[in-house]
């Protein structure tokens, strides 16, 4: 399929062989092998995503390009980071300012992957079905499950933090535009920070914008080594350096 990437190869060969088509005489009928061209493009279009953000059409709903990233992250796990929430899933529910940290080191290092290449930290995803029990259990709402990611969104912790779900982003927001990450990135990090609805309920996104010059926070750099974010050692930051060549 153009400009598409294949996301799961095992579930494209299952579709490919449950297609029937007409492969007769008949078939070189216009109207019967635009049926068989359908058919196929019905089959095993859940098996791909878009090549790159920027070709998904202009027009196009952000929920579009939330299913997107989540498909494409099985395969670019690196430029994509998902988490469930910041508070704590254990009895006494506290929030962890940790994950906030987490999150800042996140930004700085999934931008200094590689040159001009968007990446998205999307927050109200359990990626693991234990998390998403234990957040149905504790705090009453059913995860909305989509390519082996959970929904479960953050109006849960607003509520538990005594905020409007406003209210509650905007801390976020604060505490990442008071971070030392370089101004560069920073500035573009908060131009694109925005909530939407999925499965009934809210999400944030962040979008790491690709830059044209690696990024820190403070005096330290970091990058990723598959889905986790490592401090890049000093003798190491003119390797990373070299990606904005």
């Amino acid at each position: 399929m153009r400009n598409m990437i294949v996301t799961d190869y095992d579930k494209l060969v299952k579709s490919l062989g449950t297609i029937n088509v007409a492969t007769l005489r008949k078939a070189i009928d216009p109207d019967v092998r635009r049926a068989n061209i359908n058919s196929i493009k019905g089959a095993i279009q859940d098996c791909f995503a878009e090549a790159d953000v920027r070709d998904i059409p202009l027009g196009k709903p952000l929920v579009y390009t939330f299913e997107n990233s989540l498909r494409r992250s099985r395969v670019e796990l690196p430029h994509y980071e998902f988490k469930q929430g910041f508070y704590s899933l254990s009895p006494n529910r506290k929030f962890q300012n940790k994950v906030i940290i987490d999150i800042i080191q996140t930004i700085c290092g999934i931008t200094n992957i590689e040159r001009m290449r968007d990446s998205y930290i999307y927050v109200g995803i359990a990626d693991k079905a234990g998390d998403a029990d234990r957040i149905a259990l504790i705090d009453k709402i059913i995860p909305h499950e989509f390519e082996g990611r959970h929904v479960v969104g953050l109006a849960r912790e607003a509520t538990l933090s005594g905020l409007s779900l406003d209210d509650y982003v905007m801390k976020i927001k604060n505490s990442i535009s008071s971070s030392e990450l370089s101004p560069h990135l920073k500035h573009g990090v908060m131009s694109r920070l925005d909530c939407f609805v999925y499965g009934g309920f809210d999400v944030l996104r962040i979008v790491v914008p690709g830059q044209q010059e690696m990024s820190f926070l403070g005096n330290s750099c970091y990058s990723r080594d598959g889905s986790s974010t490592v401090e890049v050692p000093i003798k190491e930051i003119p390797i990373i350096a070299r990606r904005f060549q």
